[in-house]
């Protein structure tokens, strides 16, 4: 009898309720069974310091403890998770085939433009010509920086016809 009584929707909501949960599919099986199919987010890169976001750009929040430390970090103004994640993406990509990995990238609430490479160098884009001083710093690490990578703590790019490199000490 508890088979015909269950509300197959309070199951799924309750499900839902779990933070790594990103769809619930229950369905009833006559004569006597139930199909609970449980689909998990697939977080791709950290949201802030306490969210993740999914291969959908989707924004989901588990507990801190959970939270995988080796994604990359994203951050930016609320609304533009989706935006940052796409812009991401196409950077990674571009940026492994000259031999690098994006740690970070940050879109901070004047609409200005940064990311850090995993070996730590942050590159400062600034709020205009993303597109520009993004392939100038594609063009310049093979280039100019050849062998003295490691010595570089940061790369600024907001300048109209240059850039500016800071030297570790």
């Amino acid at each position: 009898m508890v088979f015909f009584n269950l509300d197959v929707d309070a199951v799924r909501l309750a499900l839902l309720d779990e933070p790594w949960v990103s769809e619930v599919i229950v369905k009833r099986i006559w004569p006597d069974a139930l199909r609970v199919i449980v689909i998990e987010h697939v977080p791709v890169v950290r949201w802030g310091d306490s969210a993740l976001l999914n291969t959908a750009g989707e924004y989901f929040s588990p507990e801190a403890e959970t939270i995988p430390v080796e994604l990359p970090l994203l951050s930016g103004p609320v609304g533009s998770e989706q935006n940052l994640l796409n812009r991401f993406n196409a950077m990674q990509e571009q940026v492994q085939l000259i031999g690098f990995n994006i740690a970070s990238l940050s879109l901070d609430d004047r609409r200005a433009w940064s990311f850090r490479f995993t070996n730590g160098i942050k590159v400062t884009l600034g709020r205009r010509d993303f597109e520009e001083r993004f392939n100038r710093v594609l063009t310049l690490i093979p280039t100019t920086t050849s062998g003295r990578i490691d010595q570089i703590e940061s790369i600024d790019m907001r300048y109209t016809n240059g850039f500016s490199i800071l030297w570790k000490k």
